[in-house]
């Protein structure tokens, strides 16, 4: 469908099975600026049960039930960086509405738009529809200027349940991107982590080691050392935060590159915890990379943890943060890193030295650092926890394996990663691997 109004602008519609694209122009073909887009889905007001809304894999869990809807904003950012899906199911869970944009993968919003609430949280009646709506980008960012909107949209009614659904979705978005990616018998491989174990404060050499023999006996073959091996960790309330300064804590190991190749040549892989984005202002690092910080109408952003973080948009934090991971590889030589704490990454834009969209520009470090670590070190492994391991394709949602209540079968997952990044996602549930030549393949089941 293509409709051309007095008012100068060309819109053309057209659906092909699950998939919608628009396109919106002016009539002479010059370019406009668009503060944003919004796209609406609406369907008639059912006996709706539970509903998934964007969600990078935390949050979820606590807030699925239909009710939810009712005020619910969810922002797909940095922080929360899940994908653009919402789906939604019938009482018996048996018939399942889905829809989420394909194509943009920038700060958005999705929000329930009718019906509404009242001023005193009550939800008003009479209406017979149901309305989402998707904001592009989310407010504060703009969609830039362009000759052209055109985006992609999944618009799915009868998927069995909402992880089918969840799982067209994302095999849409992989043959949009062209993303392939293979599976690995390591995936299967399960990994012991040293954090919540115990406080970071009794983390160390003799600990790790004898707790190492035990995870090899059990055929674990992976150890995280994770906060706290350089310092106080985020479990730690009687000392100053130190992120941002990444040497080993003396006290804890003395020979922190001894203490990993001895469990190196046990069979063990090693990976070692680090928050690149964040900056503690009591560490050394402080003083030299304050002015980095991501800023919002000229205030450094305070994450509620009590650090700051580095904007991802500036190009020499990601040089600073690539030249971190090679000096970490160099100096004390582990198989590889857990990525953390870009939860902790605002929801507002950086209005700073450098701007841009802070989602993207995660994922353009993450590319480099690939790039990088692929020629110089061959396999470097970069492990990310549940909303820190999904991107392009898919969340890791799934992983969290929390909805078993609703299980009738094991379900098998094949979760992708943007292409440009290495992880070797973890959680309770699934393990996976990958190279630097590839995205990663797991599985989820119910716990």
């Amino acid at each position: 469908m293509v409709w051309s109004g007095g008012d100068g602008y060309r819109l053309e519609s057209r659906r092909g099975g699950d998939v919608i694209e628009v396109g919106l122009g002016r009539s002479d073909g010059r370019a406009m600026a668009v503060e944003s887009v919004e796209v609406r889905f609406t369907l008639p007001f059912l006996h709706f049960s539970k509903v998934i809304l964007p969600d990078g894999g935390r949050e979820y869990i606590f807030r699925d039930r239909a009710l939810f809807l009712r005020s619910q904003v969810t922002q797909v950012t940095a922080a929360n960086d899940g994908h653009p899906f919402a789906a939604l199911t019938d009482q018996t869970g048996s018939r399942t509405w889905a829809f989420g944009p394909l194509t943009f993968w920038r700060e958005s919003t999705c929000q329930c738009v009718d019906p509404q609430l009242s001023a005193r949280k009550a939800m008003r009646g009479g209406h017979d529809l149901l309305t989402l709506a998707f904001r592009l980008p989310t407010a504060g960012w703009r969609y830039g200027t362009v000759a052209e909107v055109r985006e992609r949209f999944f618009c799915s009614e009868r998927e069995e349940t909402w992880f089918h659904a969840l799982r067209r979705y994302a095999a849409r978005v992989r043959r949009g991107y062209r993303v392939r990616y293979p599976r690995s018998s390591a995936a299967w491989d399960p990994v012991w982590c040293t954090w919540t174990a115990w406080c970071s404060d009794r983390m160390g050499d003799e600990t790790v080691r004898a707790n190492a023999r035990v995870a090899k006996a059990l055929g674990i073959r992976t150890i995280i050392l994770d906060d706290g091996w350089f310092g106080p960790g985020l479990d730690t309330d009687d000392r100053p935060l130190t992120l941002g300064d990444y040497e080993p804590d003396p006290a804890k190991f003395p020979d922190l590159a001894g203490t990993i190749r001895a469990l190196q040549r046990e069979g063990l892989a090693v990976l070692l915890w680090y928050a690149p984005t964040c900056l503690s202002p009591d560490s050394r690092a402080y003083s030299r990379w304050k002015d980095h910080r991501i800023f919002n109408d000229g205030k450094p952003v305070l994450a509620p943890n009590g650090f700051y973080n580095l904007c991802p948009c500036d190009p020499e934090v990601r040089d600073y943060v690539q030249s971190e991971i090679v000096r970490m590889i160099t100096a004390y030589g582990p198989d590889g890193f857990k990525v953390d704490l870009y939860n902790t990454l605002p929801t507002t834009p950086c209005t700073g030295a450098a701007t841009g969209m802070i989602r993207r520009a995660w994922w353009k470090g993450s590319g480099e650092w690939r790039r990088r670590f692929g020629r110089r070190f061959g396999v470097v492994v970069l492990e990310g926890f549940w909303n820190s391991s999904r991107t392009m394709g898919i969340s890791s949602q799934p992983s969290m394996g929390r909805w078993s209540e609703r299980a009738t079968r094991p379900m098998m997952w094949t979760p992708i990663s943007i292409g440009a990044s290495i992880f070797r996602p973890v959680c309770r549930w699934c393990t996976m691997i990958t190279s630097p030549e590839a995205s990663w393949s797991g599985r989820a089941t119910w716990p």
